[in-house]
């Protein structure tokens, strides 16, 4: 599993025309931080091997050495895969004919997951809860929430959701009394947790889409910057300092004290197109390429 990207971009690949969803690769790099403004990826892997012409995406770490991904591999739904980058292995976490799952993420403080499936009817989207056990059944979180499309973990049993509605909605949920409220609505699919607790997301408008910062205490909401040109997708560092992808290359923000976004890595080279959802870990990142 664990190779070069080069040595797979340098081969003629035929992509399978999978039903529904689009052929996406994930690379993943060791990244060390040099300084505020200098970052070092090095240690390329083209993670999808095993499902190269596949729909790969939504990567999310369970530690520096674990990664989750959501994979399609018989051309009909989705199922939760784990690559751990010290054996090796890849495991298969889901195994659903009938359900589709995505957005996989640890649950706080649980050793199990959480993702958005697409049930049995194929239309109701809500939150469902795993253990790392592809043998035993999974379990509604938000039971009488649906239209769910992405969330984050927050505190205390609560999720920021992006509820799929003309326009969206980002609402919050305690899943323990399944009580929700709503606080913005018209934003982009990507919601994440800010150092202090505070909700990062991108506010949508003719005028065009910027970066808000909400904070869930006080209600406060304040513009941090705008977003890259038609870019909705970002990760967020210990520090608040935020990384988006545009084309083949990789920005960064500081959130407290940047309004202009600088490039901190340039990937060209991998023959990526485009580079949508990024996922970070302490030593390590991961993005999603078309």
């Amino acid at each position: 599993m664990k190779r070069t990207i080069t040595t797979f971009l340098l081969a003629m690949i035929t992509i399978a025309s999978y039903a529904q969803y689009p052929a996406t690769n994930i690379y993943v790099m060791d990244m060390t931080r040099v300084g505020q403004d200098y970052f070092k990826f090095t240690d390329p892997i083209f993670l999808n091997s095993d499902n190269v012409g596949g729909y790969n995406n939504q990567p999310s770490f369970i530690d520096d050495d674990q990664l989750m991904v959501t994979s399609q591999r018989d051309g009909k739904q989705t199922d939760i895969y784990v690559y751990n980058f010290q054996n090796l292995k890849v495991t298969q976490v889901t195994n659903t004919p009938e359900v589709s799952e995505f957005s996989p993420t640890m649950i706080p403080n649980e050793n199990a997951f959480s993702t958005v499936n697409i049930e049995k009817d194929g239309k109701t989207q809500r939150m469902w809860r795993y253990e790392f056990d592809v043998e035993k059944e999974g379990s509604v979180l938000t039971k009488d929430v649906e239209n769910i499309g992405y969330y984050e973990w927050l505190e205390n049993g609560k999720a920021a959701l992006y509820i799929i509605a003309n326009p969206s909605n980002l609402e919050i949920i305690n899943v323990n009394t399944q009580k929700t409220v709503r606080y913005a609505t018209n934003i982009g699919r990507c919601v994440k947790r800010m150092s202090n607790g505070d909700l990062c997301y991108v506010e949508k408008s003719e005028s065009g889409w910027i970066l808000k910062r909400l904070d869930i205490r006080n209600l406060d909401i304040v513009t941090i910057a705008p977003t890259l040109i038609d870019c909705e997708d970002f990760a967020i560092l210990p520090d608040d300092t935020i990384l988006m992808g545009k084309g083949d290359k990789i920005y960064k923000l500081r959130a407290d004290d940047e309004k202009q976004w600088s490039i901190i890595g340039d990937f060209k080279n991998f023959n990526v197109k485009k580079i949508t959802r990024i996922a970070v870990s302490k030593g390590k990142i991961a993005f999603v390429g078309s």
